[in-house]
Formats: C-alpha cells, structure tokens, sequence
C-alpha cells in the first residue's frame, strides 16, 4: 500500500528574505507540516507576503514516470510536458469568478531556470531566494512527487484543494490556503511553469505575474 506524505512551507511578513526547507512529516495519512510563521495561531491571514511563495509535496511509492520526447507546444502556448496548466489554473479561478490567465513564455522560462537549479540539487523543494543571483520578482508555488508522476490538472488540484480551509469572510486560512490564493488571486494575470524530474522524482515550478498573497489583501 503507497505511502503518502505531505509537507508544506509558507513565509509570514513583509521583512521575510528566506523561507525555511519544508519539513516531513511521518508516514501514514496525509498530513501537513506547521507553516513557518511565529506565534502561530489556529486561524492565520492566507496572504502572507509580498510575493506569493508557497509549496506542497507529495511522495508515494508507484513505479517512476516514463520520459516521452518533447513536442510542439500546446494550444495554449505550454509545452507538451505540461499540457492542460493554464486551463487548470482557469478552471479554478473560473469558480470564483476571477479573469482567466494567459500562458506567459517569459515566466515558463523564469521558472526553467529556477527548476534546473532544484534538479541540480535533486529536485529539492526549495523557493528562490529574495536576494542574490536568483532573486524573486514574481509570485511562485511549488510541487513535488516522487515514485509517482502528476498531470498539470492534478498538480493545480492539488494546490486548489487548500480553498476547503480558506474563510473568505475573515480572509483567513485553518491551516495552509497559500497556493490556492495564489492561484485565484485577481491581480493576477500571467502564468509560466516548468518541470525537472530526478529519477523518479519530479518537480513543479509555476510564476505568476503580477505575483499574489500581499499581506491584508483578499485575493479576489
């Protein structure tokens, strides 16, 4: 029977220049990891920083992802490998009533950069910094699997999952709704993403322009 383990960082406040390496949680029923933010409490504001970084990570044992070839892009302007992205994205915002996003080969290529750097460092699930050579500019969510291998759909559903803890009325989260706000945030207008695999580990990148989860702002 598959393992699954779940763990999830976000970054709290406006001073943030760092966010912390996700931690992992034991074994057995899906569950998530405290966010790295003092003084938490059970109900915390879901836009948490001036750019929206978050992430999630699944693991699970099932046989490793077989690498098909590259082909031309897709309608939407993605590439092969990470087909049905934008319109995922779409599908979720389209529930709240928010402007659909286009692909951005701007940001695919932002985010090819910086998922080359996690393959070079086995697809570790980490953001990129506020400082130095890969300074962020834009927002940025972040998935992991590894034993297994996830369709673009699966990874936004993934992220769109977190809308069950999100309160609108106080525009807080029960736990973590950070890439779900991302995902739906209004201002939010261009998406590019990108994938690096490590053997049977893979690793999602999506930037968002302009990037999501400003501190006391509700995303739509």
């Amino acid at each position: 029977m598959p393992h699954w383990r779940f763990y999830m960082t976000l970054c709290a406040g406006l001073s943030v220049v760092a966010c912390a390496t996700p931690a992992t949680t034991p074994q057995g029923s899906p569950q998530t990891a405290a966010p790295t933010t003092p003084a938490a409490t059970p109900e915390s504001p879901p836009t948490q920083e001036t750019t929206g970084r978050s992430s999630v990570g699944i693991r699970a044992a099932a046989p490793p992802r077989q690498q098909t070839p590259e082909a031309e892009p897709t309608a939407a302007g993605e590439p092969k490998a990470l087909a049905g992205m934008t319109e995922a994205h779409n599908q979720v915002r389209k529930r709240v009533g928010v402007a659909p996003l286009q692909w951005s080969n701007e940001l695919a290529a932002y985010a090819t950069q910086w998922a080359n750097h996690l393959k070079q460092r086995n697809c570790a699930l980490d953001h990129r910094p506020f400082r130095g050579q890969f300074a962020q500019k834009y927002g940025e969510n972040l998935f992991l699997i590894s034993g297994a291998h996830a369709s673009a759909s699966e990874v936004v559903e993934a992220w769109a999952s977190e809308a069950a803890d999100y309160n609108y009325k106080k525009n807080s989260c029960k736990g973590m709704c950070g890439h779900y706000t991302q995902v739906v945030w209004r201002d939010t207008q261009e998406v590019g993403c990108a994938l690096a695999t490590c053997g049977s580990t893979e690793v999602w990148v999506c930037n968002y322009n302009p990037p999501g989860n400003f501190m006391g702002k509700r995303p739509y």
